[in-house]
């Protein structure tokens, strides 16, 4: 396996550290509070993370955002055993999207594509909708 990204989400109180995995078309959520003794929680593959090449967590809400190809996708991790899609965005200004990174102050995910020198903010106020990118750009 090819581990495109990886990110880690402390539970608060003495819960779980958990690793979420990004590679090929699935997120892998992994049980690192023991390092000796890691275990893994759950796996979510889906045709919308083919390609999958950036991720980034949105802790408080319990949301990983991916990208991959042409999209961005939504995925609640809220229960590791059973990660679900939220939502996804796709355009034509994405082409070959690879990272993703979240201000989650104004809502706004900045996707990067390598095809064509691209930053795209996309608004992700409403992760179960489609969202409308609100300022492509290029470098």
């Amino acid at each position: 396996m090819l581990i495109e990204q990886l990110l880690l989400k402390q539970e608060e109180a003495g819960g779980a550290t958990v690793a979420f995995v990004a590679s090929g078309a699935d997120i892998t959520a992994i049980d690192i509070t023991d390092s000796s003794n890691m275990s893994e929680l759950g796996n979510y593959t889906s045709a919308n993370l083919v390609g999958l090449a950036g991720i980034d967590l949105d802790i408080a809400n319990n949301i990983a955002y991916v990208t991959g190809d042409t999209r961005i996708t939504a995925i609640d991790i809220s229960d590791p055993t059973s990660m679900s899609e939220i939502g996804s965005y796709t355009s034509a200004n994405f082409d070959d999207v690879r990272q993703v990174k979240l201000d989650l102050v104004n809502e706004i995910a900045y996707v990067a594509s390598s095809d064509d020198d691209r930053l795209i903010a996309v608004d992700i106020s409403t992760p179960s909708t489609d969202t409308i990118p609100v300022t492509p750009s290029t470098s």
